[in-house]
């Protein structure tokens, strides 16, 4: 039999069970936030939860938010607000006020071939996972560098751009890189 386990507002502790194999534990809260914490051994206070604010999924160590999933599915890490940048959303948002707002990867392999790898894609399929076939001049993939101009993040200084370049087909991808840049009062970098 399944059970759940639900902790509401007040304290009160309530054990459900319901047929099949289906477990659910509930935290609900009329406050503002509802959270699980996770505590060490003799500890009372070591401020690690995983809560909810404003429909936002939040992680939080050592008293301080790190991550959030926020009701639209967008994961941001030392930021609690999607912004955008070179004139978009993205589903990761890193942030940060030092030298940590990056992506490492690493890879530790006794070969001489490999190395950490960053990998583009692009398909003209219309659902998560298709692979319609992409064409002639179709972007692939771009690397943007954008820069605040005391309105946001939209304005791009440059990039560079994958492009499919021919006709592709199975096992055959031509491609080509494009190196842009904006010139004095544009933020719209274009292929020198």
């Amino acid at each position: 039999t399944g059970g759940k386990l639900h902790i509401a507002h007040g304290n009160e502790l309530g054990i459900f069970t319901s047929g099949g194999f289906n477990f659910q534990a509930k935290f609900e809260s009329t406050d503002s936030e509802a959270a699980i914490i996770i505590e060490d051994s003799g500890s009372t206070n070591d401020g690690n939860r995983i809560g909810v604010i404003s429909d936002s999924m939040t992680f939080t160590t050592a008293n301080e938010e790190h991550m959030r999933i926020d009701s639209s599915g967008r994961v941001l890490v030392n930021h609690t607000t999607a912004r955008q940048v070179s004139g978009g959303n993205a589903l990761i948002h890193i942030e940060s006020n030092n030298s940590e707002g990056r992506i490492n990867i690493v890879q530790n392999r006794n070969e001489a071939a490999s190395a950490g790898f960053l990998s583009l894609g692009k398909s003209r399929g219309t659902s998560v996972g298709a692979s319609t076939i992409v064409q002639n001049g179709d972007v692939l993939g771009t690397i943007s560098f954008a820069g605040a101009d005391g309105n946001g993040m939209d304005s791009q200084a440059a990039s560079i751009v994958g492009i499919c370049d021919g006709t592709a087909g199975a096992n055959d991808m031509p491609g080509a890189l494009l190196f842009m840049t904006s010139d004095d009062g544009s933020n719209n970098p274009t292929e020198f």
